[in-house]
Order: C-alpha cells, then structure tokens, then sequence
C-alpha cells in the first residue's frame, strides 16, 4: 500500500514529530511504501530519510504522481493541503488532543475533505470531537500513543533508594525546574533533564535506563 503522511512540523524532536517518526517506521517496516509531507522540516524529517531511506517533502507536487492509496493527516492545515492535491484519496485525521489549533479538525471544510475515519488518542478527545464539531461516534476510533518496546525496556534494576531523577519534557519552566532540583538537593538525587530546548536527544531511553525516577 501506498500511504502519505502529513504533519505540519518534523523540525524538533517533540510529540506528533516522534509519532510521525515510530509511525513511518513501522509502516516500512510491514512493507508498505510510505510518503512524508510537512510544512517545516528539520532534524526528525532529516532522520526519517535517513533511517528509511524514505521521501519527505515540503511540496505536495513532488508525490502528485504516485498512486497514493490512502491518506494519514495529522493537523488541520496538511489535511487541506493534501485534499487540494489527492482530491479523490481516502483519508483517515489524526487528532493528537483537544489543543492546539492544530488538531482540532477542519471544520470548515469536512463536507470537502471527505475524511473517512477521525482517529484520537483517548476518550477525552473523542468526547472533544463530538460535542464540539458534531462528528459522529461512529466516524471516530480510539488509537491510543503506543511505544516501541524493542527500543524502551528496562536494562537495569532500579535502586532501592532513589540516586537519579530524569525530567523529560520539551516544557521544564524555570519555576518548575527550581522547585525540583531544590527538592532533589535536600534528598540527595542528582536531577538531569532531557528536552527542548537545550538537551534534545535521541538516545532517550538511555537516559530512562540510568534514571530510578
């Protein structure tokens, strides 16, 4: 099968970047032939090609003749672009939460796009669809965030008294971040954090694996 997933932004190493990233991944990996299109590329759409040796572009055109056989959006602006382009292409939305923008469905244009299937990560964003957009129960099914368990698995005994504490967040606020390390400091845990902006990484689990919190 030939499938085009869309995603506005593969620039940083952050949520619906990496879900693009596994997803793609795994697509390949089940033998399917696999597109990439996104408005602003970066250092995931880099490793996308380079991992899979798979096209990503920021222009629609270079895929227009491929026979593309189904459509994975995610975001509201790449859905429409993708439409423009694949007018006739099944298409199944991806909708990562109930915020931001992005990923609420494109309401002005769901008679247009056709949209076949709504996918949502749990039953709160299902619940946003259809009370806020009016979509059918029927049109949405319930995928929640999975992991790859041959990259994130436990290498190492915990210790039985906490040494290391790992933050993992693309969002560690100056508050948050002194009310952590200075609680860390009267318990005697070394705190490191993994994150935009200053310590993205891709080796994540590696970081997981050395951490007891």
């Amino acid at each position: 099968m030939k499938i085009l997933i869309t995603t506005h932004h593969l620039k940083n190493r952050a949520g619906s970047e990496l879900f693009t990233f596994d997803l793609v991944m795994e697509f390949k990996k089940r033998g399917h032939d696999v597109f990439v299109f996104s408005n602003i590329l970066g250092k995931v759409s880099e490793e996308i090609e380079r991992s899979g040796g798979i096209p990503v572009t920021n222009n629609l055109s270079d895929f227009v003749n491929e026979n593309i056989d189904i459509i994975h959006a995610q975001h509201n602006t790449t859905a429409m672009m993708a439409r423009s382009v694949f007018p006739n292409t099944p298409m199944v939305f991806m909708s990562h939460g109930i915020l931001p923008d992005l990923e609420q469905p494109p309401t002005e244009n769901l008679n247009i796009l056709n949209i076949f299937k709504y996918l949502v990560v749990s039953n709160e964003a299902k619940d946003h669809l259809t009370k806020k957009y009016g979509i059918s129960k029927d049109q949405i099914k319930i995928v929640r965030s999975f992991i790859d368990t041959n990259k994130f698995f436990p290498k190492k005994e915990v210790n039985l008294f906490p040494k290391k504490l790992l933050v993992v967040s693309n969002h560690y606020r100056k508050n948050t971040k002194e009310i952590i390390e200075s609680a860390c400091k009267e318990l005697g845990i070394e705190v490191t954090h993994v994150g935009l902006p200053n310590n993205s990484v891709e080796n994540v689990e590696d970081f997981i694996n050395d951490s007891d919190i």
